[in-house]
């Protein structure tokens, strides 16, 4: 949570007016997710999340519930299998993926939630009010510490 923004009064930019808010239909993302994940495993779901997440970089002034449950996604689907083969090169004895995938099933019941909060604090985010951007922090989509040891 280090990684959540300083409070601000107001957002950092200037808002986009509320008639340019476009509302999102998080069970439509969810399922495009799980379907991806489907025929792809976590890489084609972690593509499918991203893209879902670049076309909201348009405009940071609506969607951060959005943008951060699609941000954990995409790290969970990054994250999995370099998880597991670092549990290999450790001669653990019990799989990582299990696990990882109950933390990307989590995801699934907060989409339509996600949605609907960010489409009633619209109105907030387009006067600058920056309530939810501050609520949550930016979640990278690989780890330092994979980086580091350099498992891909």
């Amino acid at each position: 949570m280090d990684t959540i923004p300083e409070f601000r009064e107001i957002l950092p930019f200037a808002p986009a007016s509320l008639r340019d808010f476009e509302p999102r239909h998080g069970n439509s993302i969810g399922t495009a997710i799980l379907r991806a994940y489907r025929t792809g495993g976590f890489a084609e779901a972690a593509h499918v999340a991203g893209s879902e997440l670049k076309s909201l970089e348009a405009d940071p002034t609506f969607h951060p519930m959005l943008r951060h449950l699609l941000e954990s996604v995409v790290r969970v689907c990054n994250l999995a299998p370099l998880h597991e083969k670092r549990r290999l090169a450790l001669s653990m004895p019990d799989s990582t993926i299990g696990l990882s995938k109950w933390l990307f099933f989590s995801h699934f019941s907060a989409f339509q939630f996600a949605t609907w909060i960010d489409s009633k604090a619209a109105p907030l985010h387009a006067e600058g009010l920056p309530i939810l951007h501050q609520d949550v922090p930016r979640i990278p989509s690989l780890s330092e510490f994979y980086e580091k040891l350099n498992v891909r």
